[in-house]
């Protein structure tokens, strides 16, 4: 998989994440004869938001590999910060799962960890898939 294809499937993700927010905000913004539904589609969207991100995250650590030149060491920050904020994206996705399923006396965290998720797919979304629409103008980057 390629760079181009890797920016579509993180846009796509992108929408995915701004749909979670916005049913989690019908949800616990509004009382709606619809919360239910929006409940519903919260939760698919999350399994969803979920398979995507690991899909992307192995995707990911494949071609940090294939990029990285180990051999010389050429640290390229903006691919090792973005590597690190997918991990710790992971990281806060389980944490959430784990508190909206398993520890539930933590219930009131998952509405902040919804924000944490949210900001932070926007965040690694305009390091990679952003700078690879707008800067490279969707043209893939000679090498």
């Amino acid at each position: 998989m390629d760079v181009g294809d890797k920016a579509v499937l993180a846009t796509i993700l992108l929408v995915v994440a701004l749909f979670e927010f916005w049913t989690a905000m019908q949800v616990l913004g509004k009382k709606s004869a619809h919360n239910k539904l929006m409940l519903h589609l919260h939760r698919i969207g999350g399994y969803v938001f979920l398979l995507m991100l690991f899909a992307l995250y192995w995707i990911g650590l494949g071609m940090l590999g294939r990029f990285s030149n180990i051999g010389s060491w050429d640290f390229d920050t903006r691919k090792f910060t973005h590597a690190g904020l997918a991990t710790l994206l992971i990281v806060v996705l389980l944490v959430k799962l784990a508190v909206v399923r398993v520890y539930r006396n933590f219930r009131q965290m998952a509405k902040p960890l919804g924000f944490v998720l949210t900001i932070g797919t926007v965040v690694l979304w305009a390091i990679a898939a952003w700078f690879y629409w707008a800067i490279l103008g969707g043209v893939k980057p000679a090498g």
